[in-house]
């Protein structure tokens, strides 16, 4: 739980919202670029922005998460007799 914690801390959301910002506004533009240049806004198109962003920030904040995770687990060695 501490680490689910500690990816909504200030230092993690500053990276992941910026990741986010950034990827889903390149997905954004690129998928409803037209649509919105159009002027054309539907509730689904609004919904597929709101996913561009999502996405990114779900994903970013699970490689968070588990960069965290990897870095407080003590690695276990395997001991071999040969």
């Amino acid at each position: 739980m501490r680490a689910v914690a500690g990816a909504f801390s200030r230092r993690a959301l500053r990276r992941t919202v910026l990741i986010a910002l950034v990827v889903g506004t390149v997905l954004s533009v690129v998928d409803q670029g037209g649509v919105v240049a159009r002027g054309s806004l539907s509730i689904g198109t609004w919904l597929r922005i709101a996913a561009n962003y999502l996405t990114p920030f779900c994903v970013s904040t699970a490689g968070y998460l588990s960069t965290t995770q990897r870095q407080e687990t003590p690695d276990v060695q395997r001991v071999t007799s040969g």
